[in-house]
């Protein structure tokens, strides 16, 4: 076998490899165009249940916009705080107005910090 036909199968590898890695990273850096397809299920139904809270809470706040805004940020919460994140939102969604407010605190202590 000769030198050339060696590198070539050493070469072909490589070149998928180093495809995949920029299919990847294009994917990770592309734009965000609000759509809502890349939130799962979880999110966007924790959300919508804690932005109708919110809003009975506080009526001067628009429901959409709290939806979009908690999906932005579950979305971009830490991978590994996520779920408790998640879980410390549907609590919210429980509590009396009186405490909804501080409860909301603790959700984004939790999604950025991992603090309970």
């Amino acid at each position: 076998m000769s030198d050339t036909s060696k590198s070539f199968r050493a070469f072909g590898p490589l070149m998928f490899a180093l495809a995949a890695a920029a299919g990847v990273a294009l994917g990770a850096c592309r734009e965000d165009d609000g759509d809502e397809s890349d939130a799962s299920l979880r999110v966007r139904s924790a959300c919508q249940e804690y932005c109708a809270r919110a809003v009975e809470c506080d009526d001067d706040r628009d429901e959409q916009k709290c939806h979009d805004n908690c999906v932005d940020a579950m979305t971009d919460c830490q991978v590994d705080e996520q779920d408790a994140a998640l879980d410390q939102l549907d609590v919210c969604a429980r509590e009396s107005c009186d405490d909804f407010f501080k409860c909301s605190v603790k959700v984004g202590a939790q999604c950025i910090f991992g603090i309970d």
